[in-house]
């Protein structure tokens, strides 16, 4: 049975090297597929289907098989929710809903192992913060930013935003692959309350 046909939960995440915790490829399906059916529930009629199964396989391999530091619990987690929010919203893996389903997994994985990875080890309870009303508007907005960079339309505002966070300066060429995922990652921080 194809469980990403149905509604039943997926086998959802595989304990990588250094204890961290990751998605399968069928928890990010499984989300997309969610996020499409309650689309449908406030009358938009998007598509599910998957556009591009090796951007999906890559990222899941490349979580699986990343070197992870020994000792740094925290950084850790946000590299596997930072890498599922690029190559989802930049990639494009879905027919529709990918910077939804992009910040939907990587704040899923973050809090899995902010709870059972990073929180354990550190001895701390960490907590995610709710973004309501204009701060979800904003977080929208970034999201709609990163995505336009990633399909390499309007790449200004993604400069702008790393400028105001110091990750390149006002003379900087255009954003590269890793200042944006510098920025995704300070984008998540944000979210975590100890």
């Amino acid at each position: 049975m194809d469980k990403t046909a149905s509604h039943e939960m997926p086998s959802a995440i595989v304990l990588a090297p250094h204890g961290i915790y990751v998605p399968t490829r069928d928890l990010i399906i499984f989300i997309n597929k969610s996020i499409i059916e309650h689309r449908k529930t406030h009358g938009q009629e998007d598509p599910f289907g998957v556009r591009d199964w090796a951007e999906l396989d890559y990222l899941c391999y490349k979580l699986h098989n990343h070197r992870y530091r020994d000792g740094a619990y925290l950084a850790n987690a946000i590299h596997v929710s930072s890498e599922i929010l690029y190559y989802i919203a930049c990639g494009h893996p879905f027919l529709e809903g990918n910077k939804t389903t992009a910040f939907s997994a990587a704040i899923t994985m973050l809090e899995i192992n902010l709870k059972m990875y990073a929180g354990p080890r550190l001895g701390k309870a960490y907590k995610l913060w709710k973004p309501s009303g204009n701060e979800a508007a904003a977080e929208g907005r970034t999201m709609e930013i990163i995505a336009s960079w990633g399909e390499g339309s309007d790449r200004g505002p993604l400069k702008e935003l790393l400028i105001q966070k110091g990750i390149i300066g006002k003379r900087a060429r255009e954003p590269l692959e890793g200042d944006v995922k510098k920025f995704i990652k300070l984008f998540l921080r944000e979210y975590i309350i100890e």
